[in-house]
């Protein structure tokens, strides 16, 4: 038989249970998705193509920290200070070129994960130390010319990949 102090000990129940299970939640758990994804603002630096500028320390390339597109040519040539360009992390697009040579201090090229066009040229070679190219995961247009070459500890594997998932309107060159 039914007795209203059944239904009212039963929705007590589940609501007590529905709570508890809500305050059961562990923050540090891996299915939670962070609350502080906020957009970073647009901001461009750099005044025009022809602009050419270096960073050769931590330093030096934590002025560009804030930056989501770079406008000129950024060259980084016999940098050893450097093991990768972590500052830019916030840059997805290059309007201009990239050249990253002769710089024995580059491991990766942590700091471009979220490069997604370069606008120019991508040259990355002569680069004795460089292990992985990896970093480029979201690259997926070069309207110029992507010279990878000459850096002996790449392997292969990451060219190929590099290969199959950028689209380049001029020379491509992916070598050991």
């Amino acid at each position: 038989t039914y007795h209203p102090s059944m239904h009212r000990t039963l929705l007590l129940l589940l609501t007590t249970t529905w709570l508890l299970a809500g305050c059961d939640h562990d923050p540090a758990s891996t299915d939670v998705t962070p609350t502080n994804t906020q957009p970073v603002p647009e901001k461009r630096c750099g005044e025009s193509r022809e602009t050419l500028f270096s960073a050769y320390s931590a330093e030096q390339l934590a002025a560009y920290a804030d930056c989501t597109i770079l406008v000129g040519h950024f060259q980084e040539d016999s940098v050893s200070e450097l093991q990768d360009l972590a500052a830019l992390k916030n840059v997805h697009t290059i309007e201009g070129n990239i050249n990253i040579f002769r710089s024995p201090g580059f491991v990766t090229l942590h700091g471009l994960e979220n490069l997604e066009v370069v606008d120019g040229s991508l040259y990355i070679h002569l680069n004795p130390n460089l292990e992985s190219i990896q970093a480029l995961v979201k690259l997926h247009t070069v309207k110029e010319n992507l010279y990878v070459k000459s850096n002996d500890q790449v392997p292969a594997f990451d060219l190929q990949w590099l290969d199959g998932r950028v689209t380049v309107e001029g020379t491509k060159v992916l070598q050991q």
